[in-house]
């Protein structure tokens, strides 16, 4: 395996490429690297494809890619030095390598950068003709438009296509409590295949009443002999008093099926403590019991709870139910992979592959350890032999076995490109050198286990590249070991977690990991509990809120106000009971739109889950205009995101927070210190074939976790069975002895250091109380009283359309974009704020800029910036009377960045006015302009932004605040120095 340095000169980026990245060794950086070099090298930006796993990755590498290839514009114009960036020497001033990068830049737009589904999606719709699929793809707007179908197939499958006898309440929790959203269990639902033969929960309950019902015990002899028995074994990990009972009454009540339910909702905990790998080594002789054999016949019953606590067989019983019950309704459903199958499919057709080979000279699939066998038989097939093919991933973090990612296919696609063109980057920008030191250590060894090849994978040391010190002023070392005991470490780690957080005073940068969102609740109550400002940050969507349902409920009557079905659904939710004319609220929203309706029909302040979807409407309203189509389909577009592509529900918090979050949804974050909790949690009782994998996989769920610190690590320690530091433990033991022996030894060469805490880790008082949790539900008029916390803006009014330049951008010229406008804005501020009246004269200007530009982008564009503000300062403005130009103006009379706050038709107006000045005896206001025109007029721009709207409600602010005669509004597009009175 090859180091690869994408600065060095000598580093090959064409041809095949597989490119291992460790945590933290800068992937993405890697990249954008590669794309800047490949456009040097002439490959065309449009020629270029990337594909990533959500739509938030697709953003962030376009972000990326477009700044790191305007900075290497900027070098080789020799505007900036970036010495490490070796690759650049050859181009500096290269007429050609600046023509390539600044037409890239350019056509920026036309770059191919897509989730998978998004670029099977388009690919299909670009040659639908050759694939046959124009039929089906020709009224879709978005590949996940057809998944609607299916996740409304599923809600209503829960609600009323499975039986209780098939699988209780507590088994379909048990299933569901491994997936975040409704779209992951349903995708892993049609994923399955089914079983000739499943087991029923009235099945496994027969079977269960079988082995007792010719059994009679007296109940007060029988805790009497647990009393005993149980001193035999180690410590309970739940109430094995109830669970008992629960036993006794199935004896008592063979036909009530209440009591096994509840044995199953406590995962068979109670059969756990009682197996014997849990008895005490020396456990000592407790002399007669009153039913000896009662405690050996129990481990008859052991098999029958735990086959009905498996996550296998009850997705079994519900695979076997679907089917049936899919094609008993004659479902055509879109299901999540349709539209890679569509994919696959096409590609068999010759001409059609032929084409998407000539498409791309350059691919590259970004993490590609969370990639299934399908899609990598698609990527196979077309770009396997392209000019330059690259497959980057860390097979270590692939964590997303229940999404059907398979590092196994990883290992293929490996082994197909061949040892030879096996790259990796060594180097951890991210932590600490104490930390990568103490890590190294503890996974270079064998115990990334690979059950199906019975081998595993190699880890390979990485460098330290960062300056980051874990010196936090304490006795604490870089990986900080907490050992508990046996109990439940929400009784240990999770108070001991807070207790150092608040010894510590630091929130911003610390994160806590958890395993589920129970625990994530755990932590966040407690949390709250003592003052810790949080964030629990999890894969809640918006869509799936009781608000997001009562909003559209309501969306729906106002759509039909004589709709009487609908009307008696409205007054059942949360809304206003007291409405007698829905039409006169209907035409309130159509004449004043949904900031005007909202602002009227609520009267009192909300929960955060109705503000936040208030919020959204309103942002889309902006930019879409008003319709009840459009709402509709506003909210049909929201409920069918999932995953990273969803919406997520927003919690409150204040700055500098700490961060609660699943194992999971930590995965490419980074934090300067990591409590990570979950390591010690154990999972689900599995089937036996399935153990092996899912431990090779908590392992890799292990270092995912440990390598998002910076500068600390907390890990819990304790003996829970199938936790995942137990498995590291156990794989550690196997090469080094006991375990604690070896941090002991270990400490001696690296930064660790331990701590004992007792179970259950006791607390100081609380600082405030705790809030009462409240159910939206339990509250029926909830919503009634709410006065909106959103204040309109310009922003939220403004009806915008977007021009098309029609022209390229000047090279010369200013980069176009919000950046821009941010940073001209600054300057202007800055000019008019400074302490001198340095627009009237020249005096201190150019340094004055040369300060507002220096750390941004725009620094190496200081001329051009000081050409624009003199132009500026300079022009003849003309209020149809008299004729002026800004150096005119006294700074006793200038009010820059003018902040207002004004009532407006029972709602408030907020904004900021770029500058506000009184020039003979008269009001005036200037909002800088920034767009690029084009072929476009003032006049365009000014009617396609709504500004003549935001010039009357700054007119009426100003009008709240002066005395004055209005003099009129100025805006002035700086790029040409014109502008436009109103």
């Amino acid at each position: 395996m090859k180091r690869f340095d994408c600065l060095d000169q000598g580093c090959r980026v064409q041809g095949p490429h597989i490119l291992e990245a460790s945590a933290g060794t800068g992937k993405t950086f890697a990249i954008e690297h590669v794309v800047a070099r490949l456009l040097l090298q002439g490959v065309p930006i449009e020629e270029i494809l990337i594909v990533t796993f959500t739509r938030a990755a697709t953003r962030e590498l376009k972000e990326r890619i477009f700044s790191n290839t305007n900075k290497a514009l900027s070098c080789i114009q020799g505007k900036i030095a970036l010495p490490e960036w070796k690759y650049l020497e050859s181009s500096i001033n290269s007429k050609e390598a600046i023509l390539s990068l600044s037409n890239a830049l350019k056509r920026f737009d036309q770059c191919q950068i897509f989730t998978i589904h998004g670029f099977c999606f388009r690919m299909l719709k670009e040659f639908a003709f050759e694939a046959g699929v124009w039929s089906s793809l020709e009224n879709t707007k978005h590949p996940v438009d057809g998944f609607r179908s299916v996740v409304s197939a599923l809600k209503v499958f829960l609600e009323k296509g499975l039986n209780p006898e098939d699988v209780c309440p507590e088994q379909v929790s048990l299933l569901l409590g491994d997936y975040d959203t409704l779209y992951e269990w349903g995708s892993a639902l049609v994923r399955a295949q089914p079983k000739e033969e499943v087991e029923t929960f009235k099945n496994l309950h027969a079977q269960f009443i079988s082995c007792i019902q010719e059994v009679k015990y007296d109940p007060a002899r029988i805790f009497g002999d647990f009393a005993k028995v149980r001193t035999q074994y180690k410590a309970a990990r739940s109430d094995v008093d109830s669970q008992l009972e629960w036993v006794l009454q199935c004896i008592e009540s063979p036909a009530d099926p209440a009591p096994f339910r509840k044995l199953i909702q406590a995962q068979g905990s109670f059969f756990t403590f009682l197996a014997p790998e849990n008895r005490k080594v020396k456990a000592k002789d407790v002399g007669p019991l009153h039913y000896g054999e009662f405690w050996g016949w129990l481990e008859t019953l052991s098999p029958i709870i735990f086959k009905a606590c498996a996550q296998k067989s009850i997705l079994a019983v519900v695979v076997d139910r679907w089917r049936a019950w899919e094609q008993k309704h004659q479902k055509a459903l879109f299901q999540p992979d349709d539209i890679l199958l569509e994919m696959k499919k096409a590609i068999q057709v010759p001409c059609l592959l032929e084409e998407l080979k000539k498409k791309y000279r350059a691919v590259i699939i970004d993490e590609f350890q969370d990639t299934d066998p399908l899609q990598w038989e698609i990527f196979e097939k077309v770009f396997l032999h392209a000019e330059t093919f690259y497959l980057v991933g860390d097979p270590k973090q692939s964590i997303y076995r229940f999404r059907n990612a398979d590092v196994y296919t990883y290992l293929r696609a490996k082994e197909i490109l061949g040892a030879e063109n096996l790259y990796h980057l060594d180097t951890n920008f991210r932590s600490s050198k104490e930390l990568i030191g103490v890590l190294n250590a503890l996974f270079s060894r064998n115990w990334l286990a690979l059950p199906k090849l019975k081998s595993s994978l190699p880890y390979i040391p990485v460098r330290s590249g960062s300056s980051v010190s874990s010196d936090l002023q304490d006795e604490k070392k870089a990986l900080h070991w907490i050992l508990g005991e046996e109990g439940s470490y929400l009784e240990t780690f999770l108070p001991y977690t807070v207790a150092e957080i608040k010894r510590l005073q630091c929130f911003e940068g610390v994160a806590i990991l958890v395993k589920d969102r129970y625990e994530l609740q755990s932590a966040q109550d407690l949390c709250a509990e003592h003052g810790i400002p949080c964030i629990a940050r999890s894969h809640d969507r918006l869509a799936d809120t009781y608000a997001f349902h009562a909003t559209r409920e309501l969306m729906s009557l106002l759509a039909s106000p004589q709709n009487e079905n609908r009307r008696k659904i409205v007054e059942a939710g949360p809304w206003d009971t007291k409405v007698e004319d829905w039409t006169f609220w209907r035409d309130l929203l159509v004449e004043r739109g949904l900031v005007g309706f909202f602002s009227a029909f609520c009267k009192a302040q909300v929960l955060e889950d109705l503000t936040h979807v208030m919020e959204e409407l309103f942002a889309w309203e902006a930019r879409e205009g008003f319709s009840f189509a459009g709402v509709e389909r506003f909210f049909q577009e929201l409920e069918v995101l999932e995953g990273s592509d969803a919406i997520a529900r927003r919690f409150k918090t204040k700055d500098g927070a700490v961060q609660i979050m699943t194992l999971h949804m930590s995965k490419g974050l980074e934090f300067d210190i990591v409590f990570a909790l979950a390591l010690a949690s154990s999972s689900t009782v599995q089937e036996e074939e399935e153990e092996d994998e899912l431990n090779a996989e908590k392992l890799r769920q292990l270092y995912v976790a440990m390598t998002r610190a910076k500068k600390r690590l907390y890990v819990p320690v304790n003996k829970k069975r199938g936790s995942s530091l137990d498995l590291l433990r156990k794989s550690i033991e196997g090469d080094e002895g006991p375990f604690v022996s070896y941090l002991e030894r270990l400490k001696e060469t690296q930064s660790i250091s331990m701590e004992e805490v007792t179970t259950p880790f006791v607390l100081p008082a609380a600082l405030q109380k705790k809030e009462e949790k409240v159910d939206v539900r339990a509250i029926p008029t909830s919503f009634v009283a709410w006065r909106p916390s959103y204040i309109e803006s310009f922003t939220s009014l403004a009806q915008t359309e977007e021009l098309e330049s029609g022209v390229d951008v000047d090279l010369e010229d200013l980069p176009c974009g919000k950046e821009t406008g941010v940073v001209i804005h600054e300057v202007f501020e800055t000019i008019f704020q400074a302490d001198e009246a340095v627009w009237k004269e020249e005096r201190g200007l150019e340094a004055l800029v040369e300060e507002v530009l220096r750390y941004t982008f725009l620094a190496e564009w200081k001329e051009k910036v000081l050409e624009l503000v003199r132009r500026t300062l300079n022009v003849a403005l003309h209020d149809g009377v008299r004729t002026f130009s800004l150096r005119d103006l006294s700074k006793e009379a200038l009010y820059p960045e003018m902040e207002f706050l004004y009532a407006r038709e029972g709602t408030w107006i907020k904004g900021f006015i770029d500058l506000v000045f009184i020039y003979e005896g008269k009001l005036y206001f200037i909002d800088w302009k920034t767009n690029f025109l084009g072929h476009h007029s003032m006049q365009d721009v000014m009617r396609s932004h709504d500004y003549s709207l935001q010039a009357l409600l700054y007119r009426q602010a100003l009008q709240c605040h002066f005395e004055k005669e209005m003099g009129g509004a100025f805006y002035i597009f700086v790029r040409t120095g014109e502008y436009v009175f109103v």
